[in-house]
């Protein structure tokens, strides 16, 4: 049975660079790195820019097996994990292997969330998260003439992207009123869907789902919930991420539908055992909650502060990021700063731009600025991630957040 003092479960940026915070405090004690991946780490967000063509392949990683090895680092590539007893601080693997560990790191992200009604095996059908995605795409999208998506998502917003670039007509479909209905107004999402018109997506399809897919091992056409039926060759899904959580049952670790519970500090409710990345839900001090970041700079961040943290618990650090994730697609900058969830508690403001070619809808609880969604209004993010972080009361200023008329970096000073 193997045994390490630092045990992470994830191969990705939170993964790979706790690791490597570990060793440089850390440099007698042994780590390893398991991944159900075979490669070592690449950059997930560089991945459209590969399949455009503006990447070769080989620039997409960022690590090789060479660079874990000479850290110290054991990497077990393409092996997944089953099981978790942290009474007797062992992993079980999917080979039935145990590895004993010291500490733990749970990072092992999250997975395309599947939908009963689509088959894919199926050609045709694409999901959109590891290198091997984005090769299959690569390899199917020359030959295919119509596409539908699925989502209101940033991977459906990248699936946009990409079919435009490669001169393919798509459907969109998603459940909301409009896309991204649970963050945007109508107002921001019709924006959105004026810009996706331009670029190539010849029905927008809100408030319906997919019932089935037609075809016979490759896709031919789908239908919709609502009876609507459409032809395509490609169908793309952006339907949002499952935590890969289902081998902690029985663990005795809080786990939510959002991921691993932490406090401030990444550590789970068991001692010695953290989360970091797409798959914790961590809590944050200043909003008084707890919230889960799919984006790899919080990614990237929460893999530095919880290695810091297992290496050095003696001077331990507060996980505290403004998350903020910005995409350029189809002619279009958007930002999310923060919290953009609509929920009971928060109340959203909205200011639009004089030619309605840009739009911001501000998130506020308790008389402070949590979050904001921004459209091609870039300048705006450093003021709004200030204003954020210093937790000052805007009570006076709502009014002012919602017109045009005033600079707003000038009234979130």
């Amino acid at each position: 049975m193997e045994r390490y003092d630092y045990l992470i479960i994830g191969g990705g940026v939170a993964g790979v660079t706790a690791a490597e915070t570990i060793r440089e405090l850390d440099s007698a004690s042994s780590i390893a790195v398991v991944s159900d991946e075979a490669h070592a780490l690449y950059s997930r967000v560089m991945l459209p820019h590969y399949v455009k063509g503006v990447f070769k392949r080989e620039k997409v990683f960022l690590r090789n097996p060479s660079d874990y090895a000479a850290r110290g680092i054991t990497f077990l590539g393409s092996v997944a994990v089953s099981g978790l007893d942290v009474h007797s601080r062992r992993v079980t693997l999917d080979t039935g292997s145990i590895i004993e560990f010291g500490k733990l790191l749970i990072a092992g992200g999250g997975r395309p969330r599947s939908l009963p009604a689509i088959p894919a095996s199926w050609e045709g059908v694409s999901r959109f998260q590891t290198i091997e995605d984005a090769d299959a795409m690569l390899r199917l999208l020359p030959s295919r003439k119509q596409a539908v998506v699925v989502g209101s998502s940033f991977i459906a917003l990248e699936y946009l992207g990409i079919l435009s670039h490669f001169g393919i007509p798509a459907t969109l479909i998603f459940r909301e009123p409009h896309f991204f209905g649970g963050h945007l107004d109508p107002d921001g999402g019709e924006l959105l869907h004026e810009q996706f018109r331009r670029h190539g997506v010849r029905a927008i399809i809100p408030g319906d789902t997919l019932a089935a897919v037609e075809g016979d091992s490759a896709v031919s056409g789908v239908m919709t919930a609502a009876g609507t039926a459409i032809s395509c060759d490609f169908l793309g899904l952006g339907v949002g991420l499952e935590r890969n959580t289902s081998w902690l049952r029985g663990s005795g670790l809080t786990v939510t539908d959002f991921g691993v519970r932490t406090n401030e500090f990444l550590q789970t409710n068991a001692a010695g055992v953290f989360a970091a990345g797409d798959i914790a839900e961590f809590y944050d001090p200043r909003s008084r909650m707890h919230h889960s970041r799919g984006n790899w700079t919080n990614s990237f961040l929460q893999g530095k502060t919880a290695g810091w943290n297992m290496a050095r618990p003696d001077a331990r650090q507060a996980f505290q990021y403004v998350s903020s994730y910005t995409i350029k697609s189809l002619g279009m900058v958007i930002s999310f700063v923060g919290d953009t969830r609509v929920r009971a508690g928060v109340d959203a403001v909205t200011r639009l731009g004089r030619d309605r070619s840009s739009h911001a809808r501000f998130f506020l609880a308790r008389e402070q600025l949590i979050g904001a969604v921004l459209i091609n209004r870039p300048h705006d993010a450093p003021a709004v991630t200030v204003r954020i972080q210093t937790g000052e009361s805007i009570r006076d200023l709502q009014a002012k957040l919602s017109d045009e008329s005033f600079d707003l970096a000038e009234v979130l000073r």
